[in-house]
């Protein structure tokens, strides 16, 4: 992500509704307990990941969260070794 900011009640027209573009906005209450277990989930988006198959690099990615779900985004793959 690249411009992550904390939303406020004093900054949400400027930071928000007179911003430029798709704005994202990720609600979070530190009382709530889904949303406790949802910031565990998504401090791994970014994280870099190397997918090794049969004890072989296959390639690098990044964990995604897609919905619910954690995912791969693949960035790079490997030429594989035919040998």
């Amino acid at each position: 992500m690249s411009d992550i900011k904390e939303i406020t009640k004093d900054n949400f027209d400027s930071a928000v509704m007179s911003a430029k573009g798709m704005q994202m906005v990720y609600y979070y209450a530190t009382w709530c307990k889904p949303c406790q277990e949802m910031e565990e989930t998504h401090k791994l988006s970014g994280w870099p990941m190397e997918i090794i198959i049969n004890d072989r690099l296959f390639g690098r990615g990044e964990v995604v969260v897609v919905g619910d779900n954690l995912a791969i985004r693949i960035t790079d793959l490997k030429k594989p070794d035919l040998t």
